[in-house]
């Protein structure tokens, strides 16, 4: 397998994600009328339009453990959108398909959690120089889910 472990998968859709498509806030007064898809169309978004698309993504791709598609919550955090993902141990990353960016923990051993991305939002930094606000604790957390399932749920195949 080219992406073995979960860690990997979600990387990897998060670079995708941000290959993509290009920023750009022409589309934003009608980002929220679109669909992944669509967005993959036009060819520019701003940084919701790229957690929609990797949320997407993200809903289509097995897990390590058989299950299908990956749990993903955008956040926003000072004028800005970040995704949420959860992982199957249950824990949660946040990745940023905006930037391309994601954190690893002090040692790269692993995905730093969004526990201890909240207690040390300098996590961020190899990744996204002078972004560590919305990781840290004055980031204003709101949690959402998407409305839609951008895929149709999958029997989970063992």
């Amino acid at each position: 397998e080219r992406f073995a472990t979960d860690e990997d998968r979600v990387v990897a859709a998060t670079l995708l994600a941000h290959r993509l498509v290009i920023y750009s806030p022409t589309g934003c007064a009608f980002q929220k009328w679109l669909s992944p898809l669509a967005s993959l169309r036009q060819g520019a978004t701003i940084c919701s339009g790229f957690t929609f698309v990797e949320h997407a993504i993200l809903s289509g791709i097995p897990r390590s453990d058989g299950v299908r598609g990956y749990r993903s919550f955008y956040q926003g955090a000072h004028n800005h959108t970040i995704l949420m993902v959860e992982m199957p141990d249950g824990s949660r990353t946040i990745v940023d398909p905006t930037l391309g960016a994601f954190s690893y923990t002090r040692d790269h051993s692993r995905l730093a959690t969004e526990e201890e991305l909240f207690a040390d939002p300098t996590l961020s930094t190899p990744a996204i120089v002078d972004r560590e606000k919305d990781y840290g604790p004055e980031a204003s957390r709101q949690q959402c889910w998407f409305g839609t399932q951008p895929y149709p749920p999958m029997a989970q195949s063992k």
